[in-house]
């Protein structure tokens, strides 16, 4: 729904803390048209699936700070 959308180009920093539904969160999330240059996502189970979501698009680990995970788009890690 277009009429909704926000007019936002980038974000900064996205932070997820869903209590095991992180994946479904970045299900529904655009990463490719937001392209957040820092992601901090709660990992409370240690899946390494989440981890390797966003390693597949072009995001490097940066700090665990458990139960979080902070990830950095390679991009802007330099």
């Amino acid at each position: 729904m277009a009429e909704f959308e926000s007019d936002t180009k980038e974000i900064d920093i996205l932070a997820i803390d869903v209590e095991g539904w992180e994946l479904n969160v970045l299900a529904g999330f655009s990463i490719d048209r937001y392209r957040p240059k820092v992601v901090i996502m709660e990992n409370l189970f240690n899946r390494q699936d989440q981890r390797d979501y966003l390693l597949s698009r072009g995001y490097t680990l940066w700090k665990t700070l458990a139960p979080n995970e902070v990830f950095v788009r390679i991009a802007d890690a330099g």
